[in-house]
């Protein structure tokens, strides 16, 4: 297993990088670069497209693996991360006042 603050590090540095905002899963699908793919939208407009398959075959599993994408959009990873930030100090005072 991977040392829990190196995860938040890594994922704090890459949300910090990436488009901010709520992410959806449109539910519309499109050729990208003759793949066909499902649209991830964030607030700004701007598109992420995730392949769902070769050649249009659909794959019920790709459609969930975007709904789980747009649901780890920055602001959400960002809220966890200080929400767990949060609560470790929150139990670092606890032990030191015990």
């Amino acid at each position: 297993m991977k040392d829990i603050d190196w995860i938040i590090n890594d994922l704090k540095e890459a949300a910090s990088k990436a488009t901010s905002g709520v992410w959806d899963v449109s539910g519309v699908r499109a050729k990208r670069l003759d793949v066909e793919s499902i649209t991830i939208n964030t607030d700004d407009d701007a598109f992420i497209f995730f392949p769902i398959g070769e050649r249009g075959e659909y794959h019920s599993e790709a459609f969930n693996d975007a709904n789980y994408v747009a649901k780890c959009s920055p602001s959400d990873i960002l809220a966890l991360i200080d929400e767990i930030e949060s609560l470790r100090a929150q139990l670092k005072r606890l032990v030191e006042t015990w």
